[in-house]
Parts: C-alpha cells; structure tokens; sequence
C-alpha cells in the first residue's frame, strides 16, 4: 500500500503535473534545437517517469480517499454557487460527484 505524508505528496504532485511535463519540452525543444542525437529517447525517459510517478500519485490518493462513501471513491461536493431564490436548483445543492475509476458521475 503506497501512501505519502502531505507534504511528499505535495512536493510530488508539482513535480509530475508541473515540472517534469515542462522539463519534458524544454529538453525535447533544446535538443531538436541543438541537433542531439537520439533526443527522443531522453525525452521518453522523462515522459515515462512522469507516467510512472503520476501512477504512485494515484495509488497513494485512492489509498488515502479510501472508505469516503464505502464504495472506494471520493465525494466531490460541487462549487457552483446556487442563488437562494431559485427553489428549482435549491435541491441539488447538496448533490455530489462520484469519483471511481478516474470517471466522475452524478449521484
């Protein structure tokens, strides 16, 4: 069972959905720039770690969201404002967001 504290966590979720995506075009702009051989292989190297470090994310985020609803997804509760005087939305504020299996749907 993978599981991080938050700050490894944090630190991680900027490397994989910032750093190594941009790393990945720089290397792959500066090499094609400069003429390096075999450029591909260094930015498939980088793009292949991100995969797999973006995979560790999601097994330490479901490890952590766990249990929420007992079905192993997490409830994701909707930020769009509802007016108050719109009694035809009223209900549906309350409504949540399924999340299982990287597929969201209306509960």
């Amino acid at each position: 069972m993978v599981s991080f504290k938050n700050e490894v966590y944090d630190r991680l979720k900027w490397l994989v959905l910032i750093f190594l995506p941009a790393f990945s075009g720089l290397v792959a702009g500066l090499g094609n720039l400069y003429g390096v051989a075999n450029i591909e292989v260094y930015v498939g190297t980088v793009n292949i770690l991100t995969a797999f470090f973006g995979g560790l994310l999601q097994v330490s985020s479901r490890n952590y969201h766990d249990g929420d609803d007992g079905s192993g997804g997490s409830q994701v509760r909707s930020m769009t404002p509802v007016p108050v005087e719109d009694e035809s939305t009223a209900d549906s504020v309350g409504e949540a967001i399924l999340i299982k299996g990287g597929v969201m749907v209306d509960c």
